[in-house]
C-alpha cells in the first residue's frame, strides 16, 4: 500500500498539485456544491472525484452535505499534507538549502546525506 502511495504522490504533476492545492482550500471555506467546483476547477466530474480522492489519500476527507462539499481539514493544515512538486534541484542548491538551520530544511538534509554519506552541514565538499 505505502509503494503505490509513493508513486501516485511522486506522480502529480505540478498543474495537478496547483488544482488540488486550490480545490482543498475552496472546500474548506465552507460547502461548495458539484457544479461550482467543476466550473472553478475546469474539470469534469471524474476528474473531481479522483481528485476528492486524492486529496483523501493525503489525509484530507471531504463530505458530502445537503450545501455540497466541505473538507473535514482545518485550511491551516493543508499545506502540511499536500506534497510540493519537485523543485529539479541540482546537487548545489539542495547543498544551499541543506545550510539553513531551520526544521523544513531538515528532511534536505537527511536526503543529501544518504546520497553523500560524508556530507556535512557545513558543505565542506
Amino acid at each position: 500500500m505505502e509503494r503505490s502511495r509513493s508513486r501516485r504522490m511522486n506522480g502529480l504533476s505540478p498543474e495537478r498539485l496547483s488544482r488540488l492545492h486550490k480545490l482543498a482550500h475552496r472546500l474548506a471555506l465552507g460547502p461548495v456544491d458539484k457544479a461550482t467546483l467543476m466550473s472553478a476547477l475546469n474539470v469534469g466530474t471524474r476528474t473531481l472525484y479522483r481528485d476528492l480522492d486524492t486529496l483523501r489519500l493525503f489525509g484530507m476527507d471531504s463530505v458530502r452535505t445537503h450545501g455540497g462539499f466541505t473538507l473535514c481539514v482545518p485550511a491551516s493544515e493543508i499545506e502540511e499534507r499536500l506534497p510540493f512538486p519537485d523543485p529539479k534541484l541540482n546537487f548545489a542548491d539542495a547543498r544551499k538549502l541543506a545550510k539553513i538551520e531551520d526544521p523544513a530544511a531538515r528532511r534536505i538534509v537527511e536526503q543529501f546525506a544518504r546520497i553523500v554519506p560524508d556530507f556535512d552541514r557545513i558543505g565542506s565538499r
